[in-house]
Formats: C-alpha cells, sequence, structure tokens
C-alpha cells in the first residue's frame, strides 16, 4: 500500500530468463523457421510479460540472464529482438553472468540491445538509481566477487540502511 503522497511504482520482474533457441533437450519445430519448442514457450512467456506490462503500464525489469549464453545464435537474437522491439514496452536489463563475456563481467551482450535503435530498451548499470518516495532501487549487474564486494561497500556508505 502507499499513501497518496507516496508515488506508486509499478513493474513485471523476470529472473533468469535464460533466453535461447539452442537449450537442452529442445526440438526444433516445423515450420517455425528453425524455431525449438522450448524457445518458442520462452517467447510466449515473454508475451504473457508484456501484456501484463502494459496492463499496468509500467516497464519490464529483467533481473539477470537476459540470454543463457552470452555467445547468441542469430534466432535468439533475432527473436528475441523482434519481440522486444513489437511490444511498445520499455524493458530494463539487469545483466547477469550469463550475459556476461567473461567471468569478472564488465562487458555485457545485452548493451548492444540499446544502441541498435531500441530506444524502449535499456541496460542497467550500478550508476541507475530508481528513487521514489520513501525508497531507492540501486542495481548491480554481475561483476567479480572484489568488484561486487566494492559496490556493496559503496550503497552502504551511501545510504543508511533502514531497520539494520
Amino acid at each position: 500500500m502507499h499513501s497518496k503522497d507516496q508515488e506508486a511504482f509499478r513493474a513485471v520482474l523476470l529472473a533468469d530468463y535464460h533466453l535461447s533457441n539452442r537449450l537442452p533437450h529442445a526440438r526444433t519445430l516445423p515450420g517455425e523457421g528453425g524455431i525449438t519448442d522450448r524457445f518458442k514457450d520462452q517467447l510466449e512467456v515473454g508475451r504473457r510479460a508484456v501484456e501484463e506490462a502494459k496492463r499496468i503500464n509500467g516497464p519490464i525489469i529483467v533481473v539477470g540472464d537476459f540470454y543463457d549464453k552470452a555467445q547468441l545464435d542469430p534466432i535468439t537474437l533475432t527473436e528475441s529482438i523482434r519481440m522486444m522491439v513489437d511490444s511498445g514496452v520499455e524493458w530494463w536489463i539487469l545483466p547477469g553472468n550469463h550475459d556476461s563475456a567473461s567471468l569478472s563481467g564488465g562487458r555485457f551482450n545485452v548493451e548492444a540491445l540499446g544502441i541498435m535503435g531500441c530506444d524502449k530498451v535499456r541496460t542497467l548499470s550500478m550508476d541507475d538509481v530508481m528513487a521514489r518516495s520513501g525508497w531507492e532501487l540501486h542495481f548491480l549487474p554481475f561483476a567479480s566477487i572484489a568488484e561486487n564486494r566494492q559496490q556493496l561497500s559503496i550503497l552502504r556508505e551511501h545510504r543508511p540502511i533502514r531497520g539494520a
């Protein structure tokens, strides 16, 4: 619940989406242009998330692992971009370890989405803070353990944790 003086925020959260047309035990569907049964199911989850985002008038926030692998096959890349562009809703993607080019993070395959003319797609970083009346949401993309410790230390020093 929120009082009238607080700004409400609604979003659809997807965690560990792991989009891939090359998942284990997937079967290619006849007449579907090379799309597998498991990938088709994943795209349907995306479509339902889009419907809900439209209903609540909010973004879809993917909290880690939008893709299953850092190196993407053409069908996964093409169909995921088509899904986002055609959706008409905002997609905020917090990169996870499966989106990373290395075990230490730093560069992510999802970075490309925001620069491909997909103005509704945004890759989140530690610099992104969502603030509403009474709370803040900080985003921490995948990074090495040492870097995560440093990032968390900075956040703890930045704001006191209420109730701690």
